[in-house]
């Protein structure tokens, strides 16, 4: 549901362009209709790699960037950073995936 949107923000904030959210549900809609026409899922094998692939890249940026962050501020530990993190925010609720709704 809200692939559009990430699309569009990550598009908008890396490239600077900016391509309405249609045009992105549009060409997923283009790529994925036919892919569900495939009847033998072994089809689907180098997609599939290519979505852990992936995966693995994003995880690995991910914990790449958190130490990096963490050896520019070498004053303080791992764990002086997070016991300093602020308590939630009473007044939002947290959803599942981490988020604030407020």
């Amino acid at each position: 549901i809200f692939v559009p949107q990430n699309l569009y923000e990550a598009i908008h904030e890396l490239l600077g362009w900016d391509v309405s959210k249609t045009v992105f549900l549009i060409t997923m809609v283009m790529i994925e209709v036919p892919l569900s026409w495939i009847r033998d899922i072994r089809r689907l094998t180098p997609f599939n790699v290519m979505a852990t692939l992936l995966i693995a890249y994003g995880l690995f940026s991910c914990l790449v960037l958190a130490f990096w962050e963490i050896e520019k501020d070498s004053e303080s530990t791992y764990f002086d950073r997070l016991a300093a993190l602020p308590p939630t925010n009473s007044d939002t609720w947290i959803l599942f995936i981490g988020t604030a709704v407020s």
